[in-house]
């Protein structure tokens, strides 16, 4: 009991982390749904732990595992940039 409590209270922290350094702001409706995926998976392991409920834990893997293939496969997908959006500077070397 005591090795799980000191699990959940790590996870709750990655969570918190993710929380606070996320601006959903500047990232529009998907950082506003991100804010609300992990606020709720940071209330289901406040939740688990008080009712020592495994299925709750099994949830919020689910739910990270899921977002975590997501990011895998943004990271792993090809960037397609359109060249008539992309700002040209030139830098002047010589002075």
């Amino acid at each position: 009991m005591e090795a799980a409590h000191n699990y959940l209270v790590r996870s709750r922290q990655i969570v918190s982390e993710l929380l606070s350094t996320l601006k959903p702001e500047q990232a529009g409706d998907i950082g506003h749904n991100l804010k609300r995926l992990y606020a709720y998976a940071f209330n289901r392991i406040v939740e688990a732990n008080l009712y020592k409920d495994p299925e709750m834990v099994e949830e919020v893997i689910r739910i990270m595992t899921t977002l975590r293939e997501g990011w895998a496969n943004i990271k792993s997908a090809p960037v397609k940039v359109d060249p008539g959006s992309v700002e040209q500077k030139r830098v002047n070397l010589t002075t």
